[in-house]
């Protein structure tokens, strides 16, 4: 191949984030050889010395963008879902893959409560005459222990819980005006399941201006496959927060 005309060099020296080739490049191979041919480039460029020295005004832009990088925000650790409804076997909306998951859970809340970090609870419930149990099967709903949080992961003294009625936990509910509260600017994702209540509460944290992180072995869809697509499309989204209207 003639070296000039190296498709993987083109994507290496474009400005497209690693991240979106990562998702939008369905060839795991191709994504590498860009990742490695990024390294590269950028091990070449700090080995080189500059033709041209940056001026003392250039050095002094840049220095002050480095001073000017926001600190990691506060982080809170969101459990979504986690209840006997769909955790117990036999129930009509059980997902075996989040009791899978229940130990892990644990552990890490134990280690968040230890540190000082919040711990907020988004919990599905229903009141009666709730269109969304039109749709789906009796679940979570009042006058039943379907909506309560499995008892190994708590609720504990000093722990939010946020009730939600439809996927988002942020729809209709008081979720971001506690995060706030809290000072939190990150949200650590856990619970079930991925490809739904996780996946649209961690977009709209997203366009909120959050950041926003799903670890492995903390969260359960209904099957890797839907685990997978959800965590790929969030992988390509980063923090938006709300555009202030100009003044007029």
């Amino acid at each position: 191949m003639d070296p000039t005309d190296d498709p993987t060099l083109d994507l290496a020296l474009s400005t497209t984030p690693q991240r979106v080739l990562d998702a939008v490049v369905a060839n795991d191979v191709v994504t590498a050889e860009v990742a490695a041919k990024r390294e590269a480039l950028a091990e070449f460029g700090l080995a080189t010395s500059p033709i041209v020295q940056p001026s003392s005004a250039l050095r002094e832009r840049l220095l002050a963008a480095i001073d000017a990088r926001p600190v990691q925000p506060r982080r809170a650790v969101v459990v979504v879902d986690m209840i006997e409804d769909y955790l117990t076997p036999g129930r009509a909306l059980f997902v075996p893959r989040a009791r899978e998951i229940v130990t892990a859970v644990a552990e890490r809340l134990e280690h968040a409560r230890r540190d000082g970090e919040p711990v907020v609870f988004i919990q599905d419930f229903h009141e009666h005459g709730d269109t969304d149990l039109e749709h789906w099967p009796l679940h979570a709903s009042e006058g039943t222990d379907g909506f309560r949080i499995v008892s190994e992961l708590g609720p504990k003294d000093g722990d939010v819980i946020v009730r939600h009625r439809t996927y988002s936990g942020f729809f209709e509910t008081d979720l971001h005006e506690q995060l706030q509260r809290l000072g939190v600017g990150a949200l650590e994702m856990t619970g079930c399941l991925t490809e739904l209540q996780i996946f649209t509460t961690a977009a709209d944290a997203l366009m909120r201006g959050y950041r926003v992180e799903v670890p492995e072995r903390l969260h359960a869809g209904s099957s890797e496959d839907a685990e997978r697509a959800a965590l790929k499309t969030l992988s390509v989204m980063r923090p938006t927060p709300p555009r202030v209207a100009a003044a007029r």
